[in-house]
């Protein structure tokens, strides 16, 4: 990855804080929460431990993934273990926390749960991640998913960059959600692991992942302006 100029760190600053008013506009994260995004081989961004809401270019902090962080502990030990992700979004969404703490594994039933199959695994020690030690167990049992259910906690999604990291754990939300839905209502029917494959090719395809983003942009913006 090149190195970052002032003007394209300002950028990337600039879709930080876009990702933070996305997702806590689709009720995903409140005042505890991890975001970041690699900006460099052995360097990312991430937030300061602030509201979302109160996200701006200077409390977006740089750090090397030797140094400690003031939040978001596991981010280092997974992007040191993933040389492939490029972000990584830590959010704490309802239907995905009930689903951490069933015993049951994750079989998708809708189109955007599909990128999860066989692709999620639940880390059932509670609590937060505060030691390296945990970070490391973490990144360990994610290895090369897509998506760490953290039992009774919330959700560590990663993507290739910023933007599908934030649409995964939205997607992700919504699969869980579609699936306490149809618990309730009767015995779902899921996708198989051939029909999950084929389909999960279409939802992160570039012309799919641009209008999803502009959408959820737009939605900020309109709701930025509504009185």
């Amino acid at each position: 990855m090149e190195e970052a100029t002032n003007g394209s760190e300002n950028r990337i600053k600039d879709k930080f804080i876009l990702a933070c008013r996305i997702l806590m506009n689709e009720g995903l994260i409140e005042g505890q929460y991890s975001i970041s995004c690699r900006v460099e081989k052995k360097r990312m961004l991430i937030n300061d431990n602030v509201s979302p809401l109160l996200i701006n270019r200077k409390n977006i902090l740089s750090n090397t993934f030797d140094e400690e962080v003031k939040v978001g502990t596991v981010h280092p030990a997974i992007y040191k273990a993933r040389p492939d992700v490029n972000a990584i979004v830590h959010a704490h969404p309802l239907h995905a926390i009930v689903l951490s703490t069933l015993d049951d594994a994750f079989i998708p039933l809708n189109n955007p749960g599909t990128l999860f199959h066989d692709k999620i695994k639940v880390y059932k020690s509670h609590g937060q991640v505060s030691t390296n030690e945990r970070a490391e167990e973490i990144a360990k049992l994610l290895g090369d998913g897509m998506a760490i259910l953290q039992r009774g906690h919330g959700t560590i999604v990663v993507g290739k960059s910023l933007e599908e990291a934030v649409l995964a754990t939205i997607y992700l939300e919504e699969a869980a959600r579609a699936q306490y839905m149809a618990k309730i209502i009767g015995q779902p029917h899921y996708f198989s692991k051939a029909a999950s494959k084929e389909t999960a090719k279409q939802v992160f395809k570039e012309r799919s992942t641009i209008k999803a983003w502009d959408h959820y942009v737009a939605k900020v913006n309109w709701k930025m302006k509504t009185p």
